[in-house]
């Protein structure tokens, strides 16, 4: 999950303070200051105890302070040779969805507020640019279990493009990539459609609900079930439980009352 950041540092006092009472000193700096109105009660630091924009006594000689030139009503600062070093948070870049630390960071202004991302000198590495919503939940399904839908097309997925289901002579479903999986863990095995092998989440594409097959670029190593046993793997039936879609492969059947539900090990998320 992506969030955007609630505290922040003021650079005159280095108090951590909420961004509410806070203001940028110059658009795109990720630096602050305490707003007009909100200044803070006690420094965080006795080398700026002494401001005169907040009416206090100026202190004699500053001397190369970088990053000054944007504050607004700072007036006799004089002497202040540096500031001690911010607190370095623990963030997330909103790009890539990865954990960093705010120093290699900078704030940015996006549709859903003040955000970190990672700068163009400390990019993320081995991360590839994520949607900002990765949790695409799906209305439940009906409680029916839905019949196999043959295609005309040929055998090979080649022919109906990424996502489809040709090997198995079944329609091409639509490819809704792991923005998708909703419910399901990263870590989470399941089972490829096309090849019949117990892959990683990660390494797989969501075809329909409960249905998976491995992206065109960690293909399936090695044979794993022959195409017939797969087609009745990827029978579906819904899980009397929980109510959740799912392939009768991780189902069991009661034959009593003809419900299925989740095996152990395979409960549905």
């Amino acid at each position: 999950f992506f969030f955007a950041p609630t505290m922040s540092i003021c650079l005159v006092h280095q108090k951590n303070r909420a961004l509410d009472f806070l203001e940028e000193i110059a658009p795109g700096t990720g630096q602050y200051r305490c707003s007009v109105g909100n200044e803070c009660k006690t420094g965080g630091s006795s080398t700026t105890a002494n401001l005169g924009a907040a009416g206090l006594a100026p202190l004699p000689g500053l001397q190369g302070f970088v990053g000054l030139q944007g504050l607004q009503g700072l007036q006799g600062l004089q002497g202040l040779q540096a500031l001690p070093a911010a607190v370095d948070l623990n963030v997330t870049c909103y790009v890539h969805g990865k954990n960093r630390k705010s120093s290699v960071c900078t704030q940015v202004q996006t549709v859903q507020g003040i955000l970190w991302e990672c700068t163009p000198a400390t990019r993320c590495k081995g991360a590839v640019a994520v949607q900002p919503q990765r949790f695409a939940p799906y209305a439940r399904p009906a409680q029916t279990v839905p019949g196999l839908v043959q295609s005309a097309l040929p055998l090979g997925y080649g022919t109906v493009g990424l996502g489809g289901m040709g090997a198995l002579g079944l329609a091409a479903l639509p490819t809704l990539g792991v923005a998708g999986m909703s419910g399901v863990a990263a870590s989470d095995d399941v089972m490829c459609g096309v090849h019949g092998k117990k892959r990683k989440i990660s390494f797989m594409e969501e075809l329909s609900p409960g249905v998976y097959r491995c992206r065109s670029d960690a293909v399936c190593k090695g044979a794993g079930e022959p195409p017939s046993t797969l087609v009745t793997t990827l029978q579906q039936a819904t899980c009397s439980v929980h109510g959740r879609n799912r392939l009768t492969a991780y189902l069991s059947l009661d034959e009593a009352t003809g419900n299925y539900s989740c095996t152990p090990g395979n409960e549905c998320k």
